[in-house]
């Protein structure tokens, strides 16, 4: 009950007759819904800069206290091994217990690093460049081959293409993937792990096309009820000592390809094991005059 605008008519000096009125009461319905269409745009436009502060405020909140709290938890774990130092005569049991702590202090560190990762992918500050896939697959392979060889894991490539990406964040996403593969491997086989890319689809607007790259195992798999949990901050399928872990790498490989306007998603291997898949963009197709 509040006067949000006003309409006025102008006649001519003839005032208003019948067919004026008639005129008059055709438009004020529409006018009305236009006034109510505008009132309404701009409150989803207030809500919209809202969230986006809110948003904003979160991930900010999540990098202070990431960062700030890194600190004070390894200066324990630094003091606590310098009790243990001091006190030789500790009892086994007195031992065991010290060593708990220490492995929940270096697992509450890498959460926290995790955490502070995960914060600072922002998707309107990707440096964006050509990356060949094939070429950055084979550079992450390398630097985890001590890994891999542990475990006589293996590592195929097949025919990836060129995308439009922010190279490091890319690069982690690839790590993040073969390493869930060697860590949630199946121990009564010989871990594989296989990337491999096809068309997604082309994009008339942008002349361009999209890339759906799977990365696939042999592993131990994922409930199928379970599947849209995997990308959730913090979750953990498989909880063990042999698998350790913070539940914060597949959140991550999501919100590096959602910043890329990309989707991801879980299936089930040919293998019985897990395929990881995502999409990104090639490179725009030159304008041809």
């Amino acid at each position: 009950e509040q006067t949000v605008g006003a309409c006025f008519f102008r006649f001519s000096n003839r005032g208003i007759d019948e067919q004026a009125a008639q005129y008059m009461s055709l438009l004020l319905p529409l006018l009305a819904v236009a006034v109510a269409r505008i009132q309404h745009r701009t409150e989803l436009e207030a809500y919209a800069a809202r969230l986006r502060r809110s948003n904003d405020d979160l991930e900010n909140f999540a990098a202070i206290v990431a960062h700030d709290f890194s600190g004070p938890v390894r200066r324990i774990g630094s003091y606590l091994q310098l009790i243990e130092e001091e006190t030789p005569d500790l009892s086994a049991r007195a031992r065991r217990y010290m060593q708990r702590v220490q492995s929940q202090i270096a697992h509450l560190d890498e959460l926290l690093q995790d955490t502070l990762a995960y914060s600072r992918v922002i998707g309107d500050q990707l440096s964006v460049e050509t990356v060949d896939v094939a070429e950055l697959a084979a550079e992450i392979v390398s630097n985890i081959q001590a890994e891999l060889d542990a475990v006589g894991g293996r590592v195929d490539t097949l025919a990836l293409p060129i995308v439009e990406a922010e190279r490091s964040l890319l690069g982690e996403v690839l790590r993040n993937l073969i390493e869930n593969c060697v860590k949630y491997r199946d121990l009564d086989r010989t871990p594989e792990v296989h990337i491999t890319a096809e068309h997604d689809r082309f994009a008339d607007d942008e002349q361009r096309q999209w890339w759906k790259i799977s990365v696939s195992d042999n592993g131990i798999g994922i409930a199928v009820d379970r599947r849209h949990e995997v990308f959730d901050m913090f979750a953990r399928l498989e909880v063990s000592v042999d698998r350790p872990g913070t539940g914060v790498g597949l959140a991550f490989v999501k919100r590096v390809v959602e910043g890329h306007g990309g989707t991801v998603g879980v299936d089930t291997s040919a293998a019985g094991g897990t395929i990881i898949w995502f999409t990104l963009p090639g490179p725009c197709k030159p304008d041809q005059i």
